[in-house]
């Protein structure tokens, strides 16, 4: 039921966000030198059987019960989507490396990405008349994910916007 849930929630996803999370061509060809992400339900099924079995094995050999070294086997092999929340969806793809080596791939989506433009960073250097002195312009973040005070670039984003362009009587 898990497994179902978790590639139906998936291909909805591949579905609905083609452009942003659906790769192909060149960008999606392990001979090419980049991770091919798998679409074919029965290729996804094949790479989680693989990866089933090598954490099995490696599980087992722990301190697990065979019962236990299967659930959490189980759960780490499953593709499709993993968790999701208002801010980001995790999901794991059925990949082939560039070496050949077939597996799976986590891919954290920030959710606002997906409906909107992404955002910009920009770089101000103030010059002054006075000098050839140029300064860089940062601000000072406190970040969660760090848990520490981080210089950053000043940043933004915004929702789509559709501009209303007026032309100037007379021109």
């Amino acid at each position: 039921m898990a497994d179902r849930h978790a590639l139906n929630r998936y291909f909805e996803l591949l579905a609905r966000y083609p452009s942003k999370l659906k790769r192909e061509g060149d960008l999606n060809d392990y001979k090419k030198g980049t991770y091919q992400i798998l679409y074919d339900i029965q290729e996804i099924k094949s790479v989680q059987k693989e990866v089933y079995q090598r954490l099995y094995s490696k599980l087992s050999l722990q301190s697990l019960s065979p019962a236990e070294a299967h659930a959490m086997a189980m759960r780490f092999s499953r593709p499709g989507m993993v968790c999701e929340d208002q801010f980001w969806i995790w999901i794991r793809d059925a990949v082939i490396s560039p070496q050949g080596y077939r597996h799976t791939y986590n891919r954290m989506i920030w959710k606002s990405h997906l409906e909107r433009t992404g955002g910009a960073a920009a770089l101000p250097i103030l010059s002054f008349s006075d000098s050839t002195d140029k300064k860089v312009v940062l601000q000072l973040a406190f970040r969660h994910a760090t848990n520490s005070w981080e210089f950053e670039m000043p940043r933004g984003a915004s929702k789509e916007v559709r501009a209303l362009c007026i032309r100037p009587s007379g021109k």
